[in-house]
């Protein structure tokens, strides 16, 4: 019994290693196309490998590949990016979270993978600008955490 279930953890771990890997092979051409300062494309590239690419028209998504280049391109200089967060439903869909640093300001890429079958893609991805946001509504948050008592 210990064998089987050292075997199953094995197995496991090993699914969600090849998991991790196609994801990063799936965003590596978005991220190479960022290295090289070529923001034209972004959306299609990113979402080329996936199913939701068919329901998408060609002319919403040359506006989306438009509206991400337009928004990149106010960033500056591209330096470098992070995964800083993942999480999801295991073998199905999940997110991954990257802190991409430019010169004017960091911003996050949030991208959602979907496993429909057999194959992952990018479903979705979005741009965060909004970090300090965050990151001030999260320091907000801790310190009424520390602040309450309870006196039941």
């Amino acid at each position: 019994m210990k064998y089987l279930l050292f075997i199953l953890i094995l197995f496991s771990v090993n699914v969600v290693a090849d998991d991790a890997q196609e994801f990063s092979d799936l965003v590596k051409p978005v991220f190479d196309s960022i290295e090289k300062g070529d923001f034209e494309n972004i959306a299609s590239t990113a979402l080329s490998k996936g199913t939701v690419i068919k329901y998408i028209s060609p002319a919403s998504l040359e506006k989306t590949d438009g509206d991400f280049a337009s928004l990149l391109k106010a960033f500056g200089k591209y330096y470098s990016n992070k995964l800083i967060h993942e999480q999801g439903i295991e073998g199905d869909y999940w997110a991954r979270w990257y802190l991409m640093k430019f010169e004017r300001q960091p911003v996050v890429f949030y991208f959602e993978f979907y496993k429909p079958n057999d194959k992952w893609g990018i479903n979705s991805l979005e741009v965060k600008t909004d970090i300090d946001d965050k990151i001030e509504e999260a320091g907000d948050y801790k310190i009424s955490v520390i602040g309450l008592t309870d006196k039941s």
